[in-house]
């Protein structure tokens, strides 16, 4: 239930400040925009993957257990009864490496996952949670000794009629696809990333999935980001190659009139380890060249990127300090063409930055509180949205008080709801999958 307006303002402003909802516990705090109660999905955490329809039902998959008997489990969430129940996915006993959802334009969540079958190598298999909430059996994907398996990205605000699954092989170059039909993962193929000549190897690989069925891959290859499209007849362009040096894995993102954007971090000659750099593709046009959007001093890490429906680019980063053996500083989001600010107070050290758009011109930033450094407050979860113009909003607080959020998972919802889930630590009761959800952007 979201916190509005009333004649009973001052007992509300007082629960507001109770559970945690927000850092600001005064009347401003009650506009549009803020984030509902903190729901506890499951006494079993682990990290979870989050996934948001056009109607506000959300779904939540995580697996939990230790590295031989791992098992996935799935949530839904209603817009006003919710979460359920968990519910298996698969609770056989073999382990789970990784796990991911996407909706398709059916409202069917695709849940795909890769179970560890002995002397075998992985098998990835996928169900889906239909629009009525009924799931459909288990299905073999592929049997591949595969890893950094995704759902490809669309569009903010909008749904793949056909989604994509994609899975790095063994071998550098090779991937594996599999295309959705009517909620199931049914065709399966392997492919391989265009040849550049590079020095050293393809690292994590990013996909985003067009509306008429074009996959844009964006990957790093020795000093270069390698930028390439396979059209629906499973053929590669020639590769876009944009210069750096050094750089890391590269995040994408694409708008729904056809922009598309890709960001990475790379070391600078004379300036810091790492440097925030983005290149946009107009609709129907070529990538443009790199521009750093971090400050020369600063240190850029865990760099994410969104394209709003608008077309503007937007880019979260973490500045991190140079003599921090894990990264920690400040979260700042810069969009190109524009400025760039920072998102969290003096003397509040913040990991894990996630950034989403919206289908509705918007954006959502999280991140965690570190309890490292200067802070030493705990870790928590915090969150601002960023209007459709660029004006950023008041910062939420979403963790209880008092309470430890890490394993940070962000979702966006086409009609600018969010969902954000955290695993917490509560000391001898346990650990517990929470989450919260905000109805529509705003301030």
């Amino acid at each position: 239930m979201l916190l509005r307006r009333s004649s009973g303002l001052p007992r509300l402003i007082a629960l507001a400040c109770a559970v945690g909802v927000s850092l600001a516990c005064a009347p401003a705090a009650l506009g549009a925009g803020a984030w509902g109660t903190v729901e506890t999905v499951s006494r079993l955490p682990a990290p979870a993957s989050a996934a948001i329809d056009d109607r506000g039902y959300s779904v939540l998959v995580w697996s939990r257990g230790d590295m031989v008997t791992r098992r996935v489990y799935g949530a839904r969430r209603t817009p006003t009864r919710g979460f359920g129940e968990p519910f298996g996915l698969h609770t056989a006993g073999q382990a789970r490496t990784w796990r991911s959802v996407t909706f398709d334009t059916k409202r069917n969540a695709l849940v795909a996952w890769s179970r560890a079958i002995p002397d075998e190598g992985n098998r990835i298999e996928s169900r889906a949670v239909r629009a009525n909430g009924a799931r459909t059996d288990t299905a073999t994907v592929a049997e591949v000794q595969g890893r950094d398996a995704q759902f490809a990205a669309v569009a903010a605000g909008t749904f793949a009629p056909r989604p994509v699954l994609t899975w790095r092989l063994d071998a550098n170059r090779a991937i594996g696809l599999a295309t959705a039909r009517d909620g199931r993962l049914l065709d399966s193929e392997v492919d391989e990333l265009p040849d550049t000549d590079a020095v050293s190897g393809v690292a994590t690989t990013g996909y985003a999935l067009e509306a008429d069925g074009t996959l844009v891959a964006a990957y790093t290859e020795g000093a270069a980001v390698v930028i390439t499209e396979r059209s629906r007849d499973g053929s590669f362009t020639e590769p876009t190659r944009l210069p750096g040096r050094g750089p890391g894995d590269a995040r994408i993102a694409l708008g729904p009139q056809g922009t598309v954007a890709v960001a990475w971090s790379a070391s600078v000659e004379g300036g810091p380890d790492d440097a925030a750099f983005v290149a946009s593709r107009p609709p129907g046009g070529q990538f443009g060249a790199p521009t750093r959007v971090s400050a020369p001093e600063e240190r850029a890490l865990d760099i994410d990127v969104a394209v709003t429906t608008d077309g503007a680019v937007r880019v979260a980063y973490l500045a991190a300090r140079y003599d921090d053996i894990r990264p920690i500083g400040a979260v700042r989001l810069a969009t190109l063409g524009g400025g760039n600010e920072t998102l969290t107070p003096p003397g509040l050290d913040a990991s894990d930055a996630a950034i989403g758009a919206d289908g509705r011109g918007g954006t959502t930033v999280a991140w965690q509180r570190s309890a490292f450094g200067t802070s030493r407050q705990g870790n928590a979860i915090f969150a601002r949205a960023i209007t459709p113009s660029g004006r950023v909003g008041k910062r939420w607080k979403l963790t209880r008080t008092g309470e430890d959020g890490r394993d940070l998972t962000l979702a966006v919802g086409p009609d600018g709801s969010a969902l954000a889930a955290w695993t917490s630590g509560e000391g001898l009761l346990g650990d517990r999958l929470r989450a919260i959800r905000r109805a529509r952007t705003g301030p």
